[in-house]
């Protein structure tokens, strides 16, 4: 599997050359939540992961209860120029709807956004949220998108129905990488993650 991490603005100012020096291949950076929320490190961010030459994608913090449909046309704009060369993400973990209300809504957003830009977005969500407020039966269809799941301190991630296997795994929340340095005194945390899959299959991830 092949090294990643994830970044908002509890990153702050981050050395993105450093980050490629440790290996680390790719990152999700945070662009957007709700309606008009952007993340205030977003731009510099993208650019400068870019620059370093790590693969990007960009994530969405969904918010249920606002207009699915809204949230999808802000985050489009802001990838509108430059859409990253991973799937734009939705980022699944706001307790505020649940069942049916809650799978309108998220199908709602992705298709907007596919719409919108021809891209398939990824679902970021872990096990004990999917199962919690999405079951008991949830319909198929998000199989067709592909899934980055959150599963901390285990060897393999648990896989909730209706995926089969996963794209991105978020294995930690306490990882410590070169070039994230906040505070003076010691290393902020940050998210760590793997690819399933090869190189070649990492860069084609994009689905078109």
């Amino acid at each position: 599997m092949i090294p990643g991490i994830d970044v908002s603005k509890w990153q702050a100012d981050i050395d993105w050359l450093k980050v490629k020096h440790t290996g680390v291949c790719f990152a999700f950076i945070k662009a957007s939540q709700g309606i008009s929320h952007i993340d205030p490190f977003f731009s510099i961010n993208w650019q400068a992961a870019r620059a370093a030459g790590i693969i990007r994608g960009a994530y969405h913090y969904f918010h249920s209860r606002l207009d699915a449909e809204v949230q999808a046309e802000s985050f489009y704009r802001l990838l509108s120029v430059d859409a990253g060369e991973l799937p734009p993400v939705v980022d699944l973990e706001a307790p505020e709807t649940s069942g049916s209300a809650l799978m309108l809504a998220l199908s709602r957003f992705l298709q907007k956004f596919e719409k919108l830009s021809g891209l398939r977005p990824m679902i970021y969500t872990s096990p004990g949220f999917w199962n919690s407020y999405v079951t008991p039966y949830p319909p198929e269809w998000p199989n067709n998108y592909p899934l980055w799941i959150a599963h901390y301190g285990v060897g393999r991630p648990s896989i909730p129905y209706p995926w089969l296997n996963f794209n991105f795994w978020q294995f930690s929340e306490k990882g410590e990488v070169a070039g994230i340095t906040r505070f003076p005194s010691r290393r902020p945390k940050v998210d760590l993650n793997w690819f399933n899959g090869s190189q070649a299959e990492l860069a084609g991830m994009r689905i078109a």
